[in-house]
């Protein structure tokens, strides 16, 4: 089931077992400022996992959120205080 996944995102084959551990209890995992790169799409995203019960059992949810604007400026702001 996994498989196909982490051929497209090398960043999920790190965190498999993290991830097939995970109970709907847990905290959701917060991986941030994750280069993702796929089919032509290039970005810096946060990255949040949980596990949630629904009626035909459990799945784990992955929350993409785009932040590449939000790190982009921070670095602008961070080389510029270097300058």
């Amino acid at each position: 089931m996994g498989n196909p996944l982490m051929l497209n995102f090398p960043f999920i084959k790190k965190i498999f077992k993290k991830l097939l551990t995970l109970k709907p209890t847990d905290e959701p995992l917060f991986f941030p400022n994750v280069q993702l790169t796929f089919s032509g799409y290039s970005a810096k995203c946060d990255f949040i996992f949980t596990k949630v019960e629904n009626p035909d059992g459990e799945s784990i949810v992955w929350f993409i959120y785009d932040n590449s604007i939000h790190y982009k400026e921070h670095k602008n702001k961070k080389d510029r205080l270097f300058e």
